[in-house]
């Protein structure tokens, strides 16, 4: 079966002593009403806040970057006669806003978009040829990859953060599988828009990396794959494979939020939209691996189980965890000591037990959850 920050803190001392108010140094900075001293320290916290959100000098040099890349792709399509009038559209449209954008999330809301926009572009590009878009993902996903490893202090090894996107052993990753729904020859519609949707995800990966809207907040790319989907009703699971979070939305609004650990560089949790279904109490898990197997793990009862995809794919608590969140899918020491919580999944979504209760609980069978 196939079983699936650190952060850097702003020391206030620092700017105090830097504006010359270390009470420390100083003795107390002001005197009398405490009301004037409460109104100052709020006018000095909307300052540090007004300027901790002003976008930085690489957010707008990626902004951009991609922007290039998408006229690029408009003017390629220009040269060689393909339909490009609707894409200079909005390549004019997203230059004109690219010059309004004055706050960090203007940007990450601008990513979003023009991820999306980028998608369409390589769509016209491929012009309706799906082994064609099928190369551009491919190219894609090693390319970002290989400019966005992340080293592992743990073991020393470095990673690439969208093996979900890439072609790897054993039939692994997204591309082997569009391969044989390619092979298979079915509906050469549906295969494209497999591609198409794949590479939209990927896409909004890319994007929402550089992202650090907190995990339990909305983010843009969110938005824009319910956008895709039209799935703004209802309620819907989004989950995020570069932060390791789960966000719960019901009828376009954020309702929750988790963090989890999803599948391990060779066993990515595979992209894509999926019904969540067979919802099961009290499972035995067990694996094919033989013992001594890297994959291989004990037999282990769970308590709760949601499948979202064939062969294997499911929503699983795993009590044996102790940490979640960014960089748990790849190995690590868990503070809990077990060894088998060392890695991620074996592509599966984990999560605390009383956390994955909830979901089983509260969310419905037939309900979509989105992996991107």
């Amino acid at each position: 079966m196939r079983a699936l920050f650190p952060f850097v803190l702003v020391c206030m001392a620092f700017l105090l002593n830097a504006c010359g108010l270390n009470a420390g140094a100083h003795g107390t900075v002001y005197h009398g009403d405490e009301s004037r001293i409460e109104q100052k320290k709020y006018g000095q916290n909307i300052h540090n806040e007004q300027l901790e959100n002003l976008p930085t000098q690489s957010m707008k040099n990626r902004a951009k970057e991609t922007l290039q890349v998408f006229e690029n792709i408009v003017n390629q399509l220009k040269g060689s006669g393909g339909e490009s009038a609707s894409l200079q559209q909005r390549l004019d449209s997203a230059k004109k806003q690219l010059t309004t954008l004055t706050r960090q999330q203007d940007y990450y809301s601008f990513s979003a978009q023009l991820a999306a926009d980028l998608t369409e572009a390589q769509k016209a590009r491929a012009g309706g040829n799906a082994q064609s878009l099928l190369s551009i993902l491919k190219e894609e996903g090693v390319n970002w990859g290989n400019a966005h490893k992340w080293h592992n202090p743990y073991d020393g090894k470095d990673y690439l953060l969208d093996s979900s996107y890439l072609e790897l052993d054993d039939g692994y990753g997204v591309i082997p599988d569009l391969k044989a729904e390619l092979a298979q020859g079915g509906s050469s519609q549906k295969v494209y828009d497999d591609i198409a949707n794949a590479l939209f995800h990927l896409y909004m990966l890319e994007a929402n990396f550089n992202d650090t809207t907190p995990y339990n907040k909305e983010h843009p790319t969110d938005r824009q794959l319910l956008k895709h989907y039209d799935a703004q009703n209802g309620q819907v699971l989004v989950v995020s494979l570069t932060e390791q979070a789960l966000r719960v939305y019901e009828n376009g609004q954020l309702t929750k939020a988790f963090l989890v650990t999803t599948g391990r560089y060779n066993r990515p949790t595979p992209p894509g939209i999926f019904p969540l279904s067979d919802y099961l109490t009290n499972q035995l898990m067990m694996t094919l691996e033989p013992p001594g197997s890297p994959e291989y793990y004990d037999p282990v009862t769970v308590n709760y189980t949601i499948k979202f995809r064939d062969v294997g794919y499911l929503l699983h608590d795993t009590w044996w965890r102790k940490d979640y969140g960014p960089y748990t899918q790849f190995p690590h020491q868990d503070s809990g000591g077990d060894k088998q919580a060392g890695t991620g999944s074996h592509g599966c979504v984990n999560l605390q037990t009383e956390q994955l209760g909830w979901i089983f609980h509260n969310i419905k069978p037939g309900s979509k959850i989105i992996i991107y």
